[in-house]
């Protein structure tokens, strides 16, 4: 760490080139999950880096006046919390330099700036989920990926298939702690003023309670979406939703759902979850200060899909 400083900086006043070529380099490789040019551009973080919470807070690591490493903690809200969640995200380290702390040095700064009690999350790779832990962060789940035919959810829509689903997952299942799908400003943020991306946003009211439900295409011309969100209040029309789904892929000739979530799917007697050992990367979800309430991620957490 010699001839290293340390800064945390509202993401309003880095320098977004600089910053965009360095995460770029840090997480090249031969094989990644997502083109750079989706998840890695100059419009990427001006859009990801300023939400309805507020700016971004950013600590960087410089060698003689050079970006060596970085890490960002972005305010959302999420649903039935009274005060700003910060979702920890584009943690990384020049590759000639890893194991010499820096990283680690970037967390303690961050985390000092943001709030020693503040709640914090982040989905990390390999790479970043031992700092991660040693700075005191716990696992609290992971995001699963199950695969469902589309024809194969219009039997999910049957009353037994709904009530064994409500029975052994209970209230809680996409109505834990989460971003806040059903506030309007969040919602626009994170699907509509996304750059380059495209998403449907299905909403379903009933008497008794109201979902949401957000999918983006992917996969042309094989045909397949993926469930980015899904926020469920109790009571909510789980039959009503599940064909509104069906109906919205059947438009899209859509022939496959993916669904990257925390909690199994309403659907899942009728699909397949795909072992962790042969999905690119791991999806486990680390927190600190969160409380007791449960977590119910997607990939709307991740901000990546």
């Amino acid at each position: 760490m010699q001839n290293t400083s340390i800064r945390v900086v509202p993401a309003s006043e880095i320098d977004l080139a600089d910053h965009t070529r360095f995460q770029r380099a840090a997480f090249a490789r031969r094989f990644a999950l997502l083109p750079a040019s989706t998840v890695q551009s100059e419009a990427y973080y001006a859009w990801k880096y300023r939400t309805p919470a507020g700016t971004a807070r950013i600590a960087q690591a410089l060698e003689n006046d050079k970006l060596v490493g970085s890490a960002s903690a972005v305010p959302v809200r999420f649903a039935g919390c009274p005060f700003d969640v910060w979702q920890l995200c584009d943690l990384a380290t020049a590759p000639n330099l890893r194991a010499r702390g820096i990283l680690t040095s970037c967390l303690r700064h961050l985390l000092t700036d943001i709030g020693k009690d503040a709640p914090v999350y982040c989905l990390p790779n390999a790479l970043s989920y031992s700092p991660l832990v040693r700075a005191g962060f716990v696992e609290t789940g992971r995001l699963r990926v199950y695969l469902t035919a589309r024809p194969l959810l219009h039997r999910s829509a049957r009353g037994d298939v709904v009530r064994r689903w409500a029975e052994q997952m209970g209230e809680q299942a996409f109505a834990g702690q989460g971003l806040d799908l059903f506030d309007s400003a969040t919602r626009d943020w994170r699907f509509r003023a996304r750059p380059g991306i495209s998403y449907r946003i299905l909403e379903v009211a009933g008497r008794d309670g109201c979902s949401i439900a957000v999918l983006r295409s992917v996969g042309r011309p094989m045909g397949a979406a993926v469930l980015v969100g899904l926020r469920l209040t109790p009571g909510s029309d789980l039959r009503g939703l599940i064909d509104v789904l069906e109906r919205s892929m059947k438009s899209q000739k859509e022939a496959v759902l993916m669904a990257l979530c925390q909690d199994a799917p309403p659907w899942q007697s009728h699909s397949y979850r795909i072992p962790e050992y042969i999905v690119p990367r791991r999806f486990p979800i680390l927190v600190t200060n969160f409380g007791p309430r449960p977590t119910s991620f997607t990939a709307a957490e991740w901000d990546v899909l």
